[in-house]
């Protein structure tokens, strides 16, 4: 029926193979060529098949129709097409999109796989479900140790784009974007509770830039930039999540220069190293409730430094020592550089042969000989100095090491003294304790009654 269609084929085929023979010496005209054949080829399928026949031989009665052979061989060439496009293409796409294969771990088939896949170990247990590409997690999968470990995106077995970690049953560990299998963009940690851990930007596994932790009960731990892990840069500590620390940080301890906070009031802000105030500062409140301005070190005011009382004005600038004046270098010093440190508008009062600056908001008192330079330094009850104030035992005194007991008595005060005690603001009384400590040049002398501090003195042995 269809000897003479194949013999116009066979006769059209062999006379292209002949020209093409006689001029395959013209080896750097055969792209050309063949792009002209190809496309005179096509056009002659076409026209052979699309051309309406002229003559009854041209068709064959099928029934009580009749059909045109070209049509007829048209239409079993489409479907030799579209069969083998099936074979080829629509059926692999549908077994990976639509079919999921078991397979075995570690065997000729799952090296070979690609596709929707559930793999399995020797015993049965389930590794993996989703897809494959040559037996690799490529795209959507979820990856199983006794439980599920990994939800997400996969490229080449590793975890890579948007996905979520688990660190036991249905308890999730991390979740953001991933790289080779490392936390890689923006994710969050948790705890194992479910609370938010830690939400900020990671880098190869590490947090890397401005992020936020948590504790376990959700409380605000920190805010700010972050390096390797630890806090560098410009952040904000929390503690029992009130504002504990802002300013900068050094491998997560407070270093540089920053603001410290009690109780939602600034305590110190200035020059800090591992968490102790160091470099210029200002103190808020010291343990007398005064602010102090100036140098500090080892988390104490030493160095020059200002003492502010709580209304701002000014009471001393010189040097400190330990986060105290440095009343012990003023011993035999001269009245004009009392006068000049000790900015407060002192009271004068006249003692015998003896005058005393007394500067009420320090409670102290300068006591100068007629020659005007310091005879002793007197502290009243409300000043603390060494640790001892009013009310405290006298065998609470912090002395710097070089200071030794020197003797105790009991005594009855001279009348100097009662005066002393009353511009001290102290009560006087008729027997006093002294216990006095001495190093190479000095004295402090602690007058006590009852065993309590009431007032003492600082001068030159």
């Amino acid at each position: 029926m269809f000897d003479q269609v194949f013999r116009r084929i066979e006769g059209f085929f062999k006379s292209l193979f002949s020209r093409v023979s006689v001029r395959f010496s013209k080896i750097k005209r055969l792209p050309l060529l063949i792009g002209k054949k190809a496309k005179d080829i096509l056009k002659g399928i076409v026209d052979f098949i699309v051309n309406k026949p002229s003559q009854l031989s041209d068709y064959v009665r099928i029934g009580g129709a009749y059909v045109a052979k070209r049509a007829l061989l048209g239409t079993l060439l489409a479907i030799a097409v579209v069969i083998m496009l099936m074979v080829w293409f629509v059926i692999p796409w549908l077994s990976r999109t639509f079919f999921t294969v078991k397979l075995v771990v570690n065997t000729p088939e799952f090296h070979t796989a690609s596709g929707n896949a559930e793999v399995y170990t020797e015993n049965g247990e389930l590794l993996y479900r989703g897809k494959l590409e040559n037996g690799a997690a490529q795209g959507d999968g979820r990856l199983y140790d006794g439980f599920l470990v990994y939800q997400g995106e996969f490229a080449a077995n590793e975890y890579e784009g948007d996905g979520k970690l688990y660190c036991a049953e249905d308890i999730l560990l991390y979740e953001g974007e991933f790289s080779k299998s490392l936390y890689n963009g923006s994710g969050k940690l948790y705890y194992p509770n479910g609370q938010l851990k830690v939400s900020g930007t990671f880098v190869a596994g590490k947090l890397e830039g401005e992020s936020t932790i948590y504790d376990e009960e959700g409380m605000i731990l920190y805010s700010g930039n972050v390096s390797a892990d630890n806090y560098n840069g410009k952040g904000t500590l929390y503690q029992d999540g009130e504002l504990y620390y802002q300013g900068d940080f050094l491998n997560s301890e407070m270093t540089g220069t920053g603001t410290l906070y009690s109780n939602g009031e600034i305590l110190y802000t200035g020059g800090i190293v591992k968490g102790v105030y160091n470099g210029s500062g200002t103190l808020y409140k010291n343990k007398d409730g005064m602010r102090v301005e100036g140098e500090f070190k080892d988390g104490a005011a030493n160095g020059t430094a200002s003492v502010y009382a709580p209304n701002g004005e000014c009471l001393y600038t010189g040097v400190m020592a330990d986060g105290e004046i440095s009343y012990i270098s003023y011993v035999s010093s001269t009245r004009a550089l009392v006068e000049q440190c000790f900015t407060e508008n002192a009271a004068v009062r006249s003692i015998g042969d003896m005058e005393m600056l007394y500067y009420s908001a320090l409670g102290t008192g300068f006591l100068f000989d007629a020659d005007g330079r310091i005879d002793r330094i007197l502290f009243n009850g409300n000043q603390t100095l060494y640790g001892v104030s009013a009310g405290v035992n006298s065998n609470t005194l912090q002395l710097p090491a070089g200071w030794g007991r020197y003797s105790e008595y009991e005594y009855i005060p001279t009348s100097t003294e009662k005066v002393i005690m009353y511009y001290l603001g102290e009560n006087a009384s008729d027997r006093l304790t002294s216990v006095k400590y001495i190093n190479d040049s000095l004295f402090i002398k602690l007058c006590c009654s009852n065993g309590k501090v009431l007032f003492y003195e600082i001068g030159a042995v």
